[in-house]
Formats: structure tokens, sequence, C-alpha cells
């Protein structure tokens, strides 16, 4: 068998060519874009944080194991002068994000106040939200996502 005309084929072949590179392009496009869970939403995060619950000799060297919710921790950690906690807050906040450093967390209780990464320019997204500690004061959290 012959083929007269070989620009059809040509023509097909190419148009064939085009779909596939253009479904690899928004597989991969679609991929990359949802690997990142905190795309803009600080108060998701800040509420995720909140709701840690551990046990307390996981990051303060109190010699308890109780089980705490991570603001008890954090005012723990400041009543006592220990950085364990806010090392856990920024190993978690590092994984979350996926780029080190790229938040920043400004935590005040009481009298005491600390910084966690080193986010800098202009925030994608910011929250802030107060609660009351075991210890008796409130514990004030402001989360920025760069």
């Amino acid at each position: 068998m012959f083929i007269k005309d070989k620009k059809g084929i040509t023509a097909m072949v190419d148009a064939m060519i085009f779909i596939v590179v253009l479904g690899i392009a928004i597989i991969a496009l679609l991929h990359f874009q949802g690997t990142n869970d905190t795309n803009g939403e600080a108060s998701e995060v800040i509420e995720e944080l909140f709701s840690i619950k551990l046990h307390s000799e996981d990051v303060v060297n109190d010699g308890d194991s109780k089980v705490l919710s991570l603001t008890d921790l954090i005012a723990a950690s400041f009543i006592m002068d220990d950085d364990g906690v806010m090392s856990y807050i920024s190993e978690v906040m590092d994984r979350l994000t996926e780029r080190p450093g790229s938040y920043h967390i400004s935590i005040s209780y009481g009298d005491h106040t600390c910084t966690i990464g080193y986010g800098s320019g202009i925030s994608v997204s910011t929250a802030s939200k107060d609660a009351m500690a075991l210890y008796g004061d409130t514990l004030h959290m402001t989360l920025e996502l760069y």
C-alpha cells in the first residue's frame, strides 16, 4: 500500500504530540499546585497548631508525662525558660510549609514574648488567635505566611 498524501499523516502526528505534551503540562501544574498545604490560609494552620496535643515530656523537661495542649506547653516553656516547644513548632512549620523559615510566628504569654521563623516581605496570609492557658494567663499567637 502506497500513501499519496503524507501531509495529513504529519499533521495528525503533530496534533497527537501536542495533545500529549499539553496533558503532561496540565498534570504537572495540578501536581505542583497541590503540594503546599499552606497556600494562603494562615487561619487554618493556626487552628491546627492550637489543636495539637502532646506528652509534655516529649518537648519540655518537666519530668511529667501528661498529655497537654500546645498552648499549655508553650506557657510552661515560658515559665520554665525552656525552648523545646519553640523548636518543635519550628520543625512542624518547616515541614508543613516545605520552605524552612517562610513564616513568622509571634507568641506572647504574660510578659514573655517569642518569635519563630524569619519570613519577611509581603505576607500571603495572616491570622491571630488567643487561648487561655492552663497556667492562668492568655496566650496570643500571630502567624504570617510568606
